[in-house]
């Protein structure tokens, strides 16, 4: 386990990465961290919230999955071998380079892609930093793992997402107009993280190696596929506004009563210039202050700035609030990036009418029913991009037969759908004996 901060959301939310995290822990194909929230003491002595998480070291994948320790390999950023082999850690980078060399994966190249890369991790790695809006990755905050146990392919973990979710006002680099022309600001709602990721050189480093898998995966059609439809219904489920403001809240709820008692201890943190900011306890900033170790401009008033001890100060309630913004409005900026960047012809709604007690609807990888995030009085919508085949599948329920569909020409139970407008489809049940 780690005891951990909150990292550079330290002085923000005290839970961003821990909440972003939470959103797409219910997936089989990313590594996630578990996240509970904490107040600290240290021999008696109150150092507030802090949030202990599950440690992405040997001891997780054995826990895990059961792996033996020597069946793994483990690799960060630039592919530096962090555990395990040194010939998987030169397989890895044979195939990246090899695929940088490619001006366009084709199926060829792809498949041999696909058996030594589980695509559909990469895809969901992706796709959570992407919506998250996380301009500290892909050049930072990446690893990757492979079991000859398991599958033997190449697997993601998500990791320290601080700086995702609305985390920043204006960072220098994005008031430069060639930064703003490129992917928009870096203040959240607007930045293009799939153009971000998806050029052919990192913008922080000038150096290819962040992107390059990405960027030549992108000129495969297959890839582009999987991708938008992943992403679409992400947006539709574990990213939909409703769903995420529900997880949001209830996680600001669980430390809102103890939030006001943790920046009375720092009382510094939550200024808005953050360069100059002390994250200390108020004791040790006085104490600082009295050594002459601290600029009486750098001193923060603790008489008449302390935060009440009772009510979250007003900042972060306003950081939340951002947070709350970001989760209602990302999904359009999201898609929007997905249109240009990829020269779509735009958005489409599908609506699913459906009777669950006769039987279900799949639409690519999402479950359409009862459950579904969105349904209501007998139908659910969600958005597609156009020019993107997207899969639905009608599943009767035990005692009836599926027999049709209202609104498609093709009557299978698996129809393949390229929408070019808006579209309502029905799937026909009938009962049986």
């Amino acid at each position: 386990l780690i005891l951990r901060n909150s990292g550079n959301d330290w002085p923000k939310s005290l839970f961003r990465d821990g909440f972003m995290q939470s959103l797409v822990q219910h997936l089989d194909t990313i590594e996630t961290q578990a996240y509970r929230p904490a107040i600290l003491f240290i021999n008696g002595e109150y150092w507030g919230i802090h949030n202990i998480r599950e440690r992405f070291d040997v001891d997780y994948f054995t826990n895990h999955y059961g792996l033996a320790a020597e069946s793994l390999t483990i690799l960060g950023k630039n592919a530096l071998l962090e555990y395990g082999s040194s010939e998987h850690r030169e397989e890895y980078l044979a195939l990246r380079d090899y695929v940088a060399k490619q001006p366009v994966v084709t199926d060829d190249i792809y498949q041999l892609v696909d058996s030594q890369i589980n695509l559909q991790s990469l895809i969901d790695l992706y796709g959570a930093h992407i919506y998250f809006g996380n301009v500290d990755w892909p050049q930072n905050n990446i690893a990757y793992w492979k079991s000859q146990e398991a599958e033997g392919k190449w697997r993601w973990l998500l990791l320290d997402t601080d700086h995702g979710f609305a985390r920043h006002g204006e960072l220098l680099l994005g008031n430069t107009e060639d930064f703003r022309l490129k992917y928009g600001p870096t203040s959240g709602l607007d930045f293009n993280t799939l153009a971000w990721a998806g050029d052919a050189v990192n913008y922080f480093l000038m150096d290819e190696w962040p992107n390059v898998l990405f960027n030549r995966l992108l000129t495969n059609d297959d890839f582009v596929t999987r991708l938008s439809n992943s992403m679409a219904d992400a947006l539709n489920s574990y990213f939909a506004p409703a769903t995420v403001l529900g997880t949001l809240d209830t996680m600001a709820q669980a430390i809102r009563p103890e939030v006001g008692e943790h920046f009375h201890r720092y009382p510094g943190s939550l200024r808005a210039d953050e360069k100059n900011s002390y994250f200390l306890p108020c004791t040790m900033m006085q104490e600082l202050a009295d050594q002459g170790r601290l600029a009486n401009s750098q001193l923060f008033d603790l008489d008449s700035g302390r935060p009440s001890q009772q009510n979250p100060p007003a900042d972060w309630e306003a950081e939340i609030e951002k947070m709350r913004q970001f989760a209602i409005y990302r999904p359009d900026y999201v898609r929007g990036h997905f249109v240009s960047f990829l020269g779509l012809s735009g958005i489409a709604e599908l609506t699913v009418e459906l009777d669950p007690q006769q039987g279900q609807v799949q639409i690519n990888s999402l479950m359409v029913d009862s459950q579904a995030p969105g349904y209501q009085d007998g139908s659910w919508t969600g958005v597609y991009f156009q020019d993107i085949p997207i899969t639905a599948r009608a599943i009767p329920r035990p005692g009836y037969a599926f027999v049709g569909w209202e609104g498609l020409t093709g009557q299978g139970a698996e129809v393949e759908i390229l929408m070019d407008g808006d579209l309502v489809i029905r799937p026909l049940f009938r009962r049986v004996e």
